[in-house]
């Protein structure tokens, strides 16, 4: 694990980025942690080292010194809406994943108290959902892509969030569904969460 530590300080410094940067972008209030992590003084989460990647553009695999195959692990809301290339993609080999599964970080608190901001979720890549109330990643106008529940019948697509006060039910008639779109991209699966 030292080797971790030293990775992460040789990485932030060949970005020029600053140990306080580097705390905003993985989720941490200050710099102390950063330093405090740097010197080895703090035994990381996978949650921790997924994000403190994410943060320095790296993969977890190289983070961690790890040759191992990777894992494609993407960004995506669960708050308001992200737009195509506003999220970004990172990896790791932290998690089995088969063919047609890939990985995403939730943002946002839309979908709390199920999905929490920073929880890691395994997608399956499908078109639609077995059950009413599925949880899946959902895309909106063709480059909105938002993780939310779902709900279809004859007359409306309701796509909805576990915090009404954050993102209210949204209804698509089948024509805006079709004109829009709105598409299924995946069904989430399984929650990753460090306790």
């Amino acid at each position: 694990m030292l080797q971790l530590y030293k990775n992460i300080r040789e990485r932030r410094k060949a970005l020029g980025m600053s140990q306080e940067e580097l705390a905003r972008r993985a989720g941490y209030s200050g710099k102390s942690m950063i330093a405090r992590i740097e010197r080895g003084d703090v035994d990381l989460p996978q949650s921790k080292i997924l994000a403190i990647a994410a943060a320095l553009y790296i993969s977890p695999s190289d983070l961690m010194g790890w040759d191992e195959p990777a894992t494609q692990v993407f960004t995506v809301a669960a708050g308001r809406p992200k737009y195509n290339g506003d999220y970004s993609t990172e990896t790791t080999s932290i998690i089995h994943l088969e063919p047609n599964e890939y990985v995403a970080i939730v943002h946002g608190d839309s979908m709390s108290p199920t999905l929490e901001d920073g929880d890691l979720v395994v997608i399956r890549a499908q078109s639609v959902v077995e059950y009413n109330g599925d949880i899946a990643l959902v895309k909106i106008n063709g480059n909105e892509s938002t993780i939310k529940r779902v709900e279809k019948t004859s007359e409306y697509l309701k796509v909805y969030g576990d915090n009404p006060h954050v993102f209210p039910p949204r209804f698509f008639t089948p024509r805006e569904v079709a004109e829009l779109p709105i598409t299924i991209e995946g069904k989430v699966i399984r929650l990753v969460r460090d306790l």
